[in-house]
């Protein structure tokens, strides 16, 4: 798997400031993994027998030109339970042909980045053998807990399946996540996409004041599986359903 900057584990306070990460380009793939090619550009994961690196920073950096489009993902924390306090603040992220950042450990707060998905039907992303119709899967996929996903900036001429997503486990769910303040515009409209999505059953998810436009929905989750949850004051332009109450689980 070729990476740009792998943080391993059994470390604190890790500062990756001010830094360029591009052109991290997987072409064989990663059988152990799904049999697809795998790149990251930053990943922080610790080895066999060590805990989550803790305190770690990402900021005033850019991370460009990963790919492909499966599974080509800008920035990816994983493998803990255990809480990491990642920030990821003031970077820009381009070209990330998956994703930009992918939150699988308990306790992230992503604010002020910006995300360009510049792909489109002009700019084609090149993929290995993706069926995805849309030119991303996701700008920000957050699968934990206890992460703040505010002030971002997601545009460019592409479209997402979904550029925010909660969730990837119906049995796991979602909690303490907030959504807050964030401006999405994708490119085209594509048929089934939603400018925010709750994959999962969510507990104390705030989803508000996010502003947003060109999807078919503005929002999609299911009310019956959210519990002391807020969603409120969001408003999007060019959408089918400002909210789409479908069931997941």
């Amino acid at each position: 798997m070729p990476i740009g900057i792998k943080v391993y584990g059994d470390v604190n306070a890790v500062r990756i400031t001010s830094s360029t990460v591009q052109n991290i380009a997987a072409t064989h793939p990663e059988c152990s993994t799904g049999c697809t090619p795998v790149a990251r550009g930053i990943l922080i994961s610790p080895a066999s027998g060590q805990t989550i690196a803790t305190d770690v920073s990402v900021e005033d950096s850019s991370i460009a030109h990963v790919a492909p489009k499966d599974d080509g993902d800008c920035l990816v924390i994983q493998d803990s339970t255990s809480p990491a306090h990642l920030t990821v603040k003031h970077n820009t992220f381009n070209y990330c042909s998956k994703r930009a950042i992918k939150i699988q450990v308990p306790g992230a707060t992503i604010e002020v980045n910006t995300i360009t998905n510049p792909f489109g039907p002009a700019t084609p992303n090149p993929a290995y053998a993706s069926a995805l119709p849309e030119d991303m899967y996701a700008a920000v996929s957050d699968y934990a807990p206890n992460v703040m996903i505010g002030n971002n900036l997601i545009r460019g001429s592409g479209t997402f399946f979904n550029p925010v997503e909660l969730g990837a486990s119906c049995t796991l769910g979602i909690a303490n996540a907030t959504v807050q303040d964030n401006v999405i515009d994708m490119g085209y409209l594509e048929p089934g996409t939603s400018l925010i999505r709750v994959m999962v059953p969510g507990a104390d998810l705030k989803i508000q004041g996010n502003s947003g436009s060109t999807a078919q929905n503005g929002i999609t989750a299911a009310t019956n599986e959210l519990t002391n949850s807020t969603i409120q004051d969001n408003t999007f332009t060019n959408v089918t359903t400002q909210f789409n109450n479908y069931t997941n689980c």
